[in-house]
């Protein structure tokens, strides 16, 4: 993968916690699937479910909306890269999945 996934591994392995902050987040392109991203430390507990975030997607990078967050392992998973509004964008009956 990218250094990027090295990148959120290692981070996940120095915390001594194999379990990550994960952000479920759909893209705008006709796929009927959700893409899990790990959330990195500059934005834990700011992300919100309905907010616009950039995110690494198929070697370029692509505008997504969080429809929900969780932990998961966080090994391989790419990191979110941007979050672009500071308030929910989508309410939660629009966001859901």
């Amino acid at each position: 993968m990218t250094s990027s996934s090295s990148a959120a591994s290692t981070t996940a392995s120095a915390a001594g916690d194999p379990s990550t902050p994960v952000a479920h987040v759909v893209v705008g392109l006709p796929v009927p699937r959700v893409f899990s991203y790990a959330i990195p430390p500059e934005l834990g507990g700011r992300l919100q479910s309905g907010q616009r975030v950039r995110v690494p997607f198929r070697g370029g990078v692509r505008l997504g909306v969080v429809v929900g967050l969780g932990e998961e392992a966080g090994a391989g998973l790419e990191p979110v890269g941007e979050l672009l509004d500071p308030v929910p964008a989508l309410t939660a009956p629009r966001a859901c999945y």
